[in-house]
């Protein structure tokens, strides 16, 4: 299927690239994605790519192989964020030619939805209830924070069963699935999203959940946890496990009103950069910006 469509969608780039001008390319390790990108260096050629590099042994080997094949292929690179640009450089793109703000939320729901109530009471978490999710230490420290908490704030879990199957409990509201208008305004309710995930390379839920106004806990391993900003939006996660979870939200206990809409407003505006428009502007942009880099 994929040969297919780059065989066909050759056919109408000509020999100059006149017919197009930008390719955007989701990796390289294809053969005929290869093969398209080595036939047409007149277009200008980007990547997509969320990885972190974790020094894993297939990484390291790609640090040392890729670097030629990377500058023939490619005139540029747009990534999810800081942590994928570091990857970027580590492969063989200069840093002149990459670019971060590669994934996009549809800001335009979020503008269009409004809560039907102005309070945050709720702690929400949005993902497969899935191990590498950290679900059952959330549970777990779920629990233990209902046991010590004054004020036992609900938690809402909505996600696909994937290793667990979840249901409702005191305290705990469980949706295997909602429509994106009505997670939208569950999360408007969130008085913080929690996500405590063991690695997301970038992790699209913690953006959508700061373009919501949410305050933020996430684990460190979350690559878009670069935007949870200790104290000010959010709180970090350094180890995953139920007792840091529960002292996580016994400390979301202490913020007041004021903390709460001074957390809201950050984590809206750190998430405007990665609205679809923002998005767009940046991919067109690239071209011009490489001329003007040399």
């Amino acid at each position: 299927t994929v040969r297919h469509f780059l065989n066909e969608m050759g056919k109408k780039v000509d020999s100059k690239g006149k017919n197009w001008d930008l390719v955007f390319c989701m990796g390289w390790h294809i053969l005929p994605y290869t093969k398209f990108l080595f036939m047409n260096p007149n277009l200008t050629r980007i990547m997509y790519m969320d990885n972190q590099y974790l020094g894993k042994r297939k990484q390291k080997i790609l640090k040392v192989i890729s670097k030629p094949i990377i500058r023939i292929l490619f005139d540029a690179a747009y990534v999810a964020g800081s942590r994928q640009s570091e990857f970027a450089k580590m492969i063989g793109f200069k840093e002149s030619t990459i670019f971060t703000g590669g994934v996009a939320y549809d800001d335009a729901i979020f503008k269009s939805l409004e809560s039907d109530s102005n309070e945050r009471d709720v702690f929400v978490f949005v993902g497969r209830f899935a191990r590498e999710k950290a679900v059952m230490e959330l549970l777990e420290g779920y629990r233990k924070y209902r046991d010590l908490s004054l004020l036992k704030i609900p938690l809402v879990m909505i996600g696909p069963c994937e290793d667990y199957v979840i249901e409702s409990a005191p305290g705990i509201e469980v949706h295997s699935y909602l429509y994106p208008e009505e997670l939208i305004i569950k999360l408007k309710r969130a008085r913080f999203f929690v996500f405590p995930s063991r690695y997301e390379p970038w992790g699209v839920a913690l953006v959508e959940a700061a373009a919501a106004g949410c305050p933020l806990i996430s684990s460190r391993y979350v690559g878009a946890a670069d935007h949870v900003l200790t104290e000010i939006n959010g709180i970090l996660l350094e180890e995953i496990n139920p007792e840091t979870i529960c002292q996580a939200l016994l400390q979301s206990d202490h913020w007041n009103p004021k903390q709460i809409q001074i957390a809201s407003n950050v984590s809206r505006n750190l998430a405007l950069k990665y609205s679809t428009e923002k998005w767009a502007e940046k991919l067109l942009l690239i071209p011009e910006l490489l001329l003007y880099n040399g």
